[in-house]
């Protein structure tokens, strides 16, 4: 299962589960808690592309600003040592990166990760606690009683909704492969000024 994509694996996961409904507490909780595993891999693998494409970015436009200034002060027998043409090499080949970081969404993709784990790790540490406190404020109640096996039914299965709906809505935003959105994005930052 290791070649397979982080997110397949995900979406695995969460049939498992919806399929074997109604599953235990206890397969439930180490399914999310899988899942939230597997987003802390995914954010560290795309925060590295990220930030490494950004740095580039600022190290390209850095040299490109720098490059004309230090042509002047090296001089080779009255001729520049370097070719002042570089510098726009260098500012071209930043506004490369940053136009292929902006449509491939590979800085929104580590954002969308990292929001999707923080808010899977706050819906499953709030239902821990709710589960925590009913235990202990309901110490001799029957765990086994229909009602009992209701409720922890219903939070699981809300909780397994609440995960669902949040990778749903990363992987759409993520999707860099989304040309018609794209497009539109883009049209929308290039339309002629009105007259």
């Amino acid at each position: 299962m290791r070649g397979t994509s982080w997110r397949k694996r995900i979406e695995s996961r969460l049939a498992e589960l919806e399929n074997s409904q109604p599953a235990p507490t206890d397969s439930y909780l180490a399914t999310i808690r899988g899942i939230e595993d597997l987003y802390k891999e995914a954010i560290r693998t795309r925060r590295i592309r990220a930030l490494s494409i950004r740095s580039v970015s600022v190290a390209l436009v850095t040299i490109g600003v720098l490059l004309p200034i230090v042509s002047q002060l090296v001089n080779d027998n009255g001729n520049q040592a370097i070719p002042p043409f570089w510098s726009s090499v260098a500012l071209a080949a930043a506004a490369v990166l940053v136009s292929l970081d902006y449509y491939l969404r590979i800085w929104d993709s580590w954002k969308n990760c990292v929001v999707t784990e923080n808010a899977i790790h706050g819906e499953l540490d709030r239902v821990l606690l709710e589960q925590q406190i009913e235990e202990f404020s309901s110490a001799n109640i029957d765990r086994n009683a229909p009602k009992e096996v209701a409720k922890t039914e219903s939070r699981m299965s809300s909780l397994l909704a609440f995960v669902r709906s949040n990778v749903e809505f990363e992987a759409k935003e993520s999707d860099w492969r989304d040309p018609r959105a794209r497009t539109i994005e883009l049209l929308r930052y290039c339309r002629p000024f009105p007259r």
